[in-house]
């Protein structure tokens, strides 16, 4: 599977990313995560789309966004404990398994790389995202921060 490249340039960048490094880093963690959630979003939305949800597996509905405990803007896209198990071996296939005694329990021959696939086919959509919420959501803090320290 080869990886989707994609060219992108973020028009003002430069000056929006000075703009914000002038904030207090609360307000810069706030302008980050609130990006990264609406990125992950969208990729969220799209391995909804992609799973595959065989008969009572709902690996659709475990499908969450969780919030990086150790870095205040990170968060990741992810499978509930209680499906991930299962999410490996469709994404990878696993080889034929049989017991000690040589009963066959099975292969999943056909690996669905949806998660992978993803990722890939969001990374456009996640670009332009940056490119047209950057700056709102700066705006909008310094709004705040402006209000908040004006008083």
């Amino acid at each position: 599977m080869s990886k989707k490249e994609s060219g992108f340039e973020l028009e003002g960048f430069r000056e929006v990313d000075d703009m914000m490094k002038q904030l207090p880093m609360e307000f810069q963690a706030e302008i980050l995560y609130k990006l990264n959630r609406k990125a992950a979003n969208i990729v969220k939305k799209e391995m909804q789309a992609n799973a595959p949800d065989s008969e009572g597996d709902h690996i659709r509905e475990s499908i969450m966004i969780k919030r990086d405990p150790e870095d205040m803007t990170g968060v990741t896209v992810g499978v509930t404990s209680k499906k991930g198990w299962m999410v490996r071996f469709l994404e990878y296939g696993t080889k034929k398994r049989e017991t000690r005694k040589g009963a066959d329990r099975g292969a999943i021959t056909q690996p669905d790389p949806f998660v992978r696939e993803s990722i890939d086919n969001t990374i456009d959509e996640v670009i332009q995202m940056f490119n047209t919420n950057y700056l709102k959501l700066v705006k909008r803090v310094v709004k705040k921060y402006n209000k908040t320290f004006r008083k």
